[in-house]
């Protein structure tokens, strides 16, 4: 994924975001899919960081998404 990617892709959302319990068990970790201004579709793990201050998003890694994760993006209603 590009850089610049990843700031049009946060506000994309359209599937609903899943915990992801297999690789943390320090911090709670969610995968969401979306597509980026470029209209690539893409999967995102990140996780929210809870401060006096607000939150944030933290994004930990992104990757195109596979033929099936493309197919669920397609198919999953517009919010």
């Amino acid at each position: 994924m590009a850089h610049d990617e990843d700031a049009a892709y946060r506000w994309t959302w359209r599937h609903p975001g899943r915990p992801d319990l297999r690789h943390s068990d320090k911090e709670l970790r969610f995968l969401r899919l979306g597509r980026a201004a470029t209209g690539r579709v893409l999967i995102v793990a990140y996780t929210v960081r809870r401060r006096e201050d607000g939150e944030s998003i933290r994004i930990i890694s992104a990757r195109r998404a596979s033929r099936k994760e493309q197919a669920a993006y397609a198919a999953a209603p517009r919010s």
